[in-house]
Protein backbone atom coordinates (compact mmCIF):
# COMPACT_ATOMS: atom_id res chain seq x y z
CA UNK A 1 0.00 0.00 0.00
CA UNK A 2 1.01 3.44 -0.66
CA UNK A 3 2.52 6.31 1.56
CA UNK A 4 0.11 8.62 0.05
CA UNK A 5 -3.09 5.98 0.61
CA UNK A 6 -2.07 5.17 3.94
CA UNK A 7 -2.31 8.72 4.92
CA UNK A 8 -5.76 9.09 3.30
CA UNK A 9 -6.99 6.16 5.14
CA UNK A 10 -5.82 7.90 8.29
CA UNK A 11 -6.69 11.25 7.57
CA UNK A 12 -10.20 9.91 6.94
CA UNK A 13 -10.29 7.57 10.07
CA UNK A 14 -9.63 10.84 12.16
CA UNK A 15 -11.96 12.97 10.87
CA UNK A 16 -14.61 10.58 11.31
CA UNK A 17 -13.67 9.84 14.91
CA UNK A 18 -13.81 13.54 15.50
CA UNK A 19 -17.13 14.32 14.09
CA UNK A 20 -18.74 11.02 15.75
CA UNK A 21 -17.61 12.36 19.12
CA UNK A 22 -18.89 15.74 18.27
CA UNK A 23 -22.03 14.10 17.57
CA UNK A 24 -21.95 12.39 20.54
CA UNK A 25 -21.31 15.07 22.45
CA UNK A 26 -23.87 17.63 21.21
CA UNK A 27 -26.79 14.31 21.37
CA UNK A 28 -25.39 14.38 25.29
CA UNK A 29 -26.06 17.75 25.84
CA UNK A 30 -28.85 18.29 23.78
CA UNK A 31 -30.73 15.76 25.64
CA UNK A 32 -29.54 17.12 29.38
CA UNK A 33 -31.03 20.12 28.32
CA UNK A 34 -34.26 18.90 26.65
CA UNK A 35 -34.68 17.01 30.80
CA UNK A 36 -33.86 20.24 32.67
CA UNK A 37 -36.31 22.44 30.28
CA UNK A 38 -39.32 19.84 30.79
CA UNK A 39 -38.72 19.73 34.87
CA UNK A 40 -38.27 23.18 34.97
CA UNK A 41 -41.89 23.36 33.01
CA UNK A 42 -43.42 20.62 34.97
CA UNK A 43 -42.50 22.33 38.16
CA UNK A 44 -43.87 26.08 37.24
CA UNK A 45 -46.99 24.03 35.97
CA UNK A 46 -47.75 22.82 39.72
CA UNK A 47 -46.54 25.56 41.33
CA UNK A 48 -48.93 28.23 39.14
CA UNK A 49 -51.67 25.23 39.60
CA UNK A 50 -51.46 25.56 43.65
CA UNK A 51 -51.62 29.05 43.77
CA UNK A 52 -54.45 29.33 41.92
CA UNK A 53 -56.28 26.75 43.84
CA UNK A 54 -54.93 28.54 46.70
CA UNK A 55 -56.32 31.85 45.63
CA UNK A 56 -59.16 30.59 43.85
CA UNK A 57 -59.88 29.00 47.59
CA UNK A 58 -61.35 26.01 46.07
CA UNK A 59 -59.71 24.01 48.70
CA UNK A 60 -62.48 24.03 51.34
CA UNK A 61 -62.92 20.62 53.22
CA UNK A 62 -64.33 17.70 50.97
CA UNK A 63 -63.31 19.01 47.49
CA UNK A 64 -60.09 18.28 47.66
CA UNK A 65 -58.74 17.88 50.79
CA UNK A 66 -56.08 20.44 52.82
CA UNK A 67 -53.34 21.67 50.49
CA UNK A 68 -50.70 23.70 52.59
CA UNK A 69 -48.92 26.06 50.75
CA UNK A 70 -45.51 24.51 51.83
CA UNK A 71 -46.60 21.27 50.00
CA UNK A 72 -45.90 23.79 46.73
CA UNK A 73 -42.65 22.86 46.55
CA UNK A 74 -43.24 19.33 46.57
CA UNK A 75 -43.65 17.76 43.41
CA UNK A 76 -45.98 14.59 42.63
CA UNK A 77 -44.40 11.30 43.33
CA UNK A 78 -41.26 12.64 44.18
CA UNK A 79 -38.87 10.15 45.14
CA UNK A 80 -35.52 11.34 47.21
CA UNK A 81 -32.64 8.64 46.92
CA UNK A 82 -29.23 8.81 48.82
CA UNK A 83 -26.22 6.44 47.94
CA UNK A 84 -23.40 6.00 49.69
CA UNK A 85 -19.56 5.83 47.72
CA UNK A 86 -20.01 1.57 47.16
CA UNK A 87 -23.34 2.59 45.41
CA UNK A 88 -25.90 1.02 47.47
CA UNK A 89 -29.11 3.04 48.73
CA UNK A 90 -28.54 4.41 52.00
CA UNK A 91 -31.88 6.59 52.13
CA UNK A 92 -35.12 6.29 49.94
CA UNK A 93 -38.24 8.50 50.73
CA UNK A 94 -41.14 8.34 48.51
CA UNK A 95 -43.73 11.21 48.86
CA UNK A 96 -47.23 9.62 47.44
CA UNK A 97 -49.61 13.06 46.99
Amino acid sequence: MLIRNKLLVRFTLLVLGIQVSFSVLLYFFNATLRAQRFEHRLANSATLAGRLLVRSRQLEKGQLGSLLRSDLLLLPGEQISVFDPPGFAALQQRRRY
